[in-house]
């Protein structure tokens, strides 16, 4: 993980992740009503108010999911299998590693339908696809666990 793209990346993400931008949002209000720039601190509150609400009570994250989600079907057909790559990311390593047990996460399909379809095409070559995804914990070898969890599954049944 030692190259620029990687931390270039992770550094950009910081400041333009959706939750960040709400935060510099908010920033920018409070640094304008500190100025004593009442009329645009107002404004930018308060439209941060109503996209606060907006979001909180409406799905939108669904909505902006749905067109990507949709654009493919769910389940092809496919036709000869030659390898199955599955990324990395369903793991929690510092779960993993202090409970000494495999723990998931949110992305636990992307591994579910990775044995699935290694069952379904045992000449596949599998491909498991690793790497830190934190900045921080470096220090924890990520998916080891999964990654034998899946070997054991897929190879022993």
């Amino acid at each position: 993980m030692d190259n620029l793209f990687y931390w270039f990346s992770k550094l950009i993400w910081l400041f333009v992740s959706p939750d960040s931008l709400l935060l510099i949002w908010f920033g920018v209000g409070f640094l304008f009503f500190w100025l004593g720039k009442m009329v645009w601190a107002r404004r930018l509150l308060g439209s941060l108010l109503a996209v606060l609400l907006v979001i909180g009570f409406f799905p939108v994250g669904g909505w902006l999911l749905y067109p990507l989600e949709s654009r493919y079907p769910a389940n092809p057909e496919l036709g000869d299998v030659d390898g199955i790559i599955v990324l990395s990311g369903a793991e929690d390593p510092l779960g993993t590693l202090l409970w000494d047990q495999v723990g998931v996460g949110g992305a636990a399909e992307r591994d579910l339908m990775f044995m699935a379809l290694a069952k379904r095409y045992p000449e596949a070559k599998l491909i498991f696809t690793g790497g830190a995804g934190s900045m921080i914990h470096q220090e924890y070898p990520d998916q080891t666990g999964l990654c034998v969890m899946l070997c054991m599954i897929v190879l022993v049944g």
